[in-house]
């Protein structure tokens, strides 16, 4: 990288003749392995060999870094970061540190940096501690470009310096691809302890975590918030599950590993040796937030502990709705090796028969964050949410016999059919564990995109082991002819494996079926919905669906009726006045020769109604408070659902005047269906608002009548 000092232009005045004109530096890096699930990565130093030109010269100058990525140190309010730059210029000088100032979202400012040469003239400039975004696609190259202000003479080696190669840093199996939530007993509540959870024979299931490179699981280190933690999430536990984890956990380091037995390391509590040599141990954190930051460590050695310590606590893990949340610290580790360690699960279900219910739990880097710039709050370190690769392949145990096998024993998933036609289309498929451990598996049915859903059907989604499902087709929900593409996958995880079934249903056009109008409802024309009841000889009004095909045809109890109007959802007729004094008849409306399922009518020989503005003065204007009429003159009414002829007599009233025998009282002549009954208004009325009725007399209910609603009218005496 070019390293270049002009130094006469930063000095003053007094000291730039023994200011030194120029630098040569030879530049190398480290390229540290950065973990990309990271947001806060230490980036490798930078250090710069350089020898001057004047030996005892004074040397300044400022020196600006810019990364290829985001800077992500903590940041105070005056811009200052925790990244450092030292120069030591030799023997029987002090190195002089200067701290690093954000300028920029990926570049770090080393300002007013001044030392003497010696009399050898060299210098080693090294540049450290700059924390960057490194979180993404693995293997990606990060770089740095130094530069200073003020060069005079250039003299490099390199033009840039890679500081940094990312890699997943936490890689994970489980010993299987899911919690089986089934009934699993708890000790005694004031003796939760790992030795009394395993006697007591308390379901227990292990998630293997394990380092992608030799500094993935990182110690607390200076300036920092926590060490490298690791978040446990729990989803999908039922109603009264109690989990239980280890308070804390020895890996593949310690003197004695950690372990449930179910992932190929003989069951035990776990030891760890205090006294710096180095031993993976995860302590669970207390008190931490959603993200997995803040709290405090639930346990720790004693303090002056020499010998092995048995690791032997647990504690419960809160589930909220199914779901919770355990955190471990990385409390020592060996950083020069890969190292794993198996956290278990302790499930306690009070629980018997019932659908089978599976749990997840995945597992992370943390505490996680989305802050992935500079921050003054944000904990370091800090991780995206990305859910851990297999370590199956970093640990060579793949093929291992205490992992299960998935294996699938099915014919072709091809099928013919007649769309929109039920009937039984299934096919038997054997779900088999071909290796140890225990099987779990999931089944589900990937529709093709574009095409429809709903057309296929599994007899269960979820098991254990050795199990058959049947896949079926339902026809009926095909909505036409053609080819329909969809794949059953079924899922034991990454370790077990999976399959992806093609399936293919070719679906021919089934007769078409009859589609019938339907007929929702029937009232007086006059009166609307609230008025039900129809009366032979008046008009209706029928409302549906598909009951605009012609020719339109209604029949009630056999009997025709004329239709008046119709449309695909409301039709006019008139109730046959044959029908007499029935109570009660079936109507079938026929639309284009389709006939409707019968619908029942209520009957009545009188159930008169009123049209609005139906009452009209003596010269055929509607009666209101602008048009009255004289009292002496006549008022014509029209109505439906007054009795015909042969079914009764018809009377009216007028304010508190019975019009027993009404000028006309019959068919309103050219109106089908619909009645006129006309009067003379009583002359010593006065002028005022008043109401008239029309009422219906049943010829077989005699002293009875049936009268309409009220009708608002306004009367005038004469001038």
């Amino acid at each position: 990288m070019v390293i270049a000092l002009a130094l006469a232009a930063m000095l003053g005045p007094e000291t730039a003749q023994g200011a030194v004109s120029g630098l040569v530096c030879t530049s190398t890096s480290v390229q540290a392995v950065l973990r990309t699930e990271g947001l806060t990565e230490r980036a490798g130093e930078m250090v710069f060999n350089c020898t001057g030109d004047t030996p005892g010269g004074e040397v300044g100058a400022s020196f600006s870094v810019f990364l290829s990525v985001p800077v992500t140190n903590r940041v105070g309010g005056d811009g200052m970061t925790d990244a450092a730059l030292t120069v030591d210029a030799g023997p029987g000088t002090v190195p002089v540190t200067v701290r690093g100032r954000l300028v920029g979202s990926n570049a770090v400012i080393f300002e007013y940096v001044n030392w003497t040469l010696t009399s050898f003239a060299v210098s080693t400039i090294k540049i450290a501690n700059i924390r960057v975004n490194a979180s993404g696609a693995a293997n990606r190259a990060i770089t740095a470009l130094v530069s200073t202000n003020g060069i005079s003479r250039i003299v490099t080696n390199q033009p840039n310096l890679a500081v940094g190669i990312t890699q997943p840093g936490l890689l994970a199996s489980a010993s299987t691809a899911a919690i089986v939530c089934e009934g699993s007993p708890l000790p005694d509540e004031e003796l939760i302890t790992l030795p009394n959870l395993y006697a007591s024979g308390t379901r227990v299931s292990s998630l293997r975590v394990t380092e992608g490179a030799t500094n993935g699981f990182e110690l607390r280190q200076a300036n920092t918030t926590s060490g490298t933690r690791i978040v446990v999430r729990y989803s999908g536990f039922p109603q009264g599950s109690r989990l239980f984890v280890p308070d804390a956990i020895a890996g593949t380091s310690a003197t004695e590993q950690s372990a449930a037995g179910d992932l190929g390391v003989t069951r035990a509590l776990g030891k760890y040796t205090p006294g710096g040599s180095g031993q993976l141990l995860l302590i669970r954190v207390r008190g931490h937030d959603a993200n997995g930051a803040g709290g405090s460590l639930a346990w720790a050695p004693p303090f002056g502990a020499t010998g092995p310590l048995t690791l032997s606590g647990a504690s419960e893990v809160p589930l909220a709705g199914g779901a919770g949340m355990a955190v471990f610290e990385v409390y020592d580790s060996l950083p020069s090796i890969l190292e794993s360690a198996q956290i278990p699960t302790f499930l306690a279900l009070e629980r018997a028969g019932g659908p089978l219910t599976l749990a997840q739990a995945s597992v992370s880097f943390g505490p996680l964050s989305e802050v992935a710039m500079a921050s003054a709050t944000a904990p370091v370190p800090r991780f995206v949410a990305v859910a851990a690769g297999s370590d199956c392949a970093a640990i060579r145990d793949c093929q291992a016999e205490y992992f299960p096998k998935l294996l699938v024993d099915a014919p072709p998933l091809v099928f013919t059919a007649q769309a929109g036609v039920p009937g039984f289309l299934g096919k038997y498929i054997r779900i088999l564990n071909d290796q140890g451990g225990t099987l779990v598996w999931t089944a589900k049915i990937q529709y093709k995109r574009g095409g429809p859903e709903g057309w296929l059907r599994l007899s269960r989604e979820v098991g254990v082991n050795n199990a058959g499902i049947v896949l079926d087709v339902l026809a009926e929900r095909l909505p036409g002819a053609g080819v329909y593409e969809a794949a059953l996958a079924i899922d034991a995880g990454p370790v077990a494996g999976s399959r992806l079934l093609p399936v293919t249903l070719t679906a021919s056009e089934a007769p078409k079926p009859i589609v019938r109008p339907e007929v929702s409802r029937a009232y007086n024309a006059a009166g609307g919905e609230r008025y039900a009841t129809l009366v032979p000889g008046s008009r209706a009004v029928l409302e549906g669906v598909r009951m605009g095909g012609e020719p339109v045809r209604i029949t009630v109890d056999g009997v025709d009726a004329k239709v008046i109007s119709w449309s695909q959802t409301r039709a006019e007729f008139v109730v046959p006045e044959a029908l007499g004094f029935k109570a009660s008849a079936q109507l079938t409306y026929t639309a284009g020769f389709v006939p409707s399922e019968p619908f029942s009518l209520a009957l009545s020989a009188s159930a008169p109604v009123i049209y609005p503005k139906g009452v009209l003065n003596q010269d055929g204007l509607p009666n209101s408070p602008a048009y009255p009429e004289t009292v002496g003159r006549v008022f014509q009414v029209f109505a439906t659902g007054l009795p015909p002829g042969m079914l009764g007599t018809i009377s009216a009233k007028v304010h508190d005047r019975e019009i027993d025998r009404p000028l006309y009282a019959g068919a309103a002549p050219g109106l089908d269906g619909i009645q006129q009954v006309n009067f003379a208004i009583p002359g010593d009325l006065p002028a005022m608002s008043s109401e008239v009725i029309v009422c219906g007399w049943p010829a077989n209910q005699p002293g009875q009548r049936v009268c309409s609603p009220p009708f608002v009218v306004v009367l005038r005496r004469p001038e």
